[in-house]
C-alpha cells in the first residue's frame, strides 16, 4: 500500500504567490497597451519582489518589460518611454497604498510587507455570517503561512502535539491522543496515536503521530524519517503521520516513499510540512469551515481564528 491519501478532493493551497502567465512576444504598440492594466502590472511586480526577497526598482522595471515582450528592441523602447515609467510608478504606488511593499533605504530595495491580520469589514462579516461562520474572532490574513508561524510562536512543543491530534481528528482520524510521557519526559518515540480508516478490507488501522514544532525554515532530514520508521516497526504500526511547522527535505520524502514500496518494511508515512499543514487546516472535514482556518470558495481569501486554535489545546 502506498502513501496515505487521506485528503482527497481537498482545495489546492499554496503560500507562494502564483506567477502570472508569461505574456507572448508583441510589438511596441501592443506591449504599451498592456501597461494600461495597472492591477496586472502590480501583480507582476509583487510576485517578482516576493520571489527575490526584495528587488531594486531598476530590476523590477526590467523584469516587467520582459514580461510584456520578448523582443529586446521593444524592451529598450519601453524602458525609455515616459508614459510606461509613469504607469509602473502608479502600479508601485498602488502596492504601497495597500501596505504590501516598503522601501529599504540602506539596501535600496523594495520588499514585501504583508499586514499579518486584518479586522473584518462589515461586508466580510455579513458574508461569513451568510456562509454560517458565526464564531467571534475571525480575521483575514493575506498569507496562509502566517497561521503556521502563529502556531510555532504561540504553542509549546507539547501543545503542538495536542494540536496535531486535534487537526487529524478534524480530517478523519479517530481517537487521536497524545502519548503518555514517562517520568523522564520521553514519549517512547511517538507523540501520539489514533485510528484511520484505510479501506473496506483493512478497515480501521492504528496510526502513529510525530509532531515537530520547528522554525518554518528548518528541514527534517531522512535520518528523522528512518528513526520514525524504526519506531513504527518496533511497535508494529504500519501507518504514520510526520507533521512539522517546518519543511521536509527531498531525501526525507524520497525515503518515506521508498519504505512504502518495500514489503519487508511495510510502513506508510503521510508527510505533512508547513504547506500541507495549511491544507489540512482549511480542509472541510468535521467542520465545514476549516480548523481555525477558513478559505472562501469564491475569492480564495483566508480567515484565521485564534480562539478556535487556542481552544483546541486547552
Amino acid at each position: 500500500m502506498g502513501i496515505l491519501n487521506l485528503f482527497k478532493n481537498r482545495d489546492e493551497i499554496t503560500s507562494r504567490a502564483a506567477s502570472p502567465k508569461r505574456i507572448p512576444k508583441r510589438n511596441l504598440s501592443q506591449s504599451e497597451a498592456l501597461f494600461d492594466n495597472i492591477p496586472l502590472v502590480s501583480k507582476i511586480m509583487l510576485v517578482y519582489i516576493r520571489k527575490n526577497d526584495g528587488a531594486g526598482y531598476d530590476d523590477i522595471k526590467s523584469h516587467i518589460v520582459s514580461e510584456a515582450t520578448s523582443s529586446v528592441a521593444v524592451q529598450k523602447k519601453l524602458l525609455n518611454n515616459s508614459r510606461i515609467k509613469a504607469r509602473m510608478i502608479e502600479a508601485r504606488d498602488l502596492l504601497k497604498q495597500d501596505n504590501l511593499i516598503e522601501y529599504h533605504v540602506n539596501k535600496q530595495i523594495w520588499f514585501y510587507t504583508p499586514q499579518e491580520q486584518m479586522d473584518l469589514s462589515d461586508k466580510e462579516k455579513s458574508y461569513l455570517a451568510y456562509k454560517g461562520v458565526y464564531q467571534e474572532g475571525w480575521k483575514r490574513i493575506k498569507d496562509p503561512l502566517y497561521v503556521v508561524r502563529w502556531l510555532h510562536e504561540n504553542f509549546t512543543p507539547d501543545e503542538f502535539e495536542v494540536f496535531c491530534c486535534k487537526v487529524l481528528e478534524h480530517c478523519g482520524v479517530r481517537n487521536a491522543i497524545v502519548s503518555e510521557k514517562r517520568s523522564s519526559g520521553a514519549d517512547g518515540g511517538l507523540d501520539g496515536t489514533g485510528e484511520l480508516y484505510i479501506d473496506d478490507d483493512l478497515g480501521w488501522q492504528k496510526v502513529a503521530i510525530q509532531a515537530k514544532r520547528y522554525g518554518l525554515d528548518k528541514y527534517s532530514g531522512d535520518d528523522q524519517c528512518r528513526s520514525f520508521v524504526g519506531t513504527l516497526q518496533q511497535q508494529r504500526i504500519e501507518y504514520g503521520f510526520f507533521m512539522t511547522t517546518g519543511m521536509l527535505s527531498e531525501r526525507f520524502i524520497d525515503t518515506a516513499e521508498d519504505f512504502s514500496h518495500r514489503p519487508d518494511i511495510n510502513v506508510n508515512i503521510e508527510c505533512i510540512d508547513k504547506h500541507k499543514l495549511v491544507e489540512i487546516m482549511v480542509y472541510k472535514g468535521t467542520d465545514p469551515y476549516g480548523f481555525g482556518l477558513h478559505k472562501t470558495d469564491e475569492l480564495g481569501f483566508y480567515y484565521m481564528n485564534e480562539h478556535i486554535l487556542k481552544e483546541a489545546v486547552s
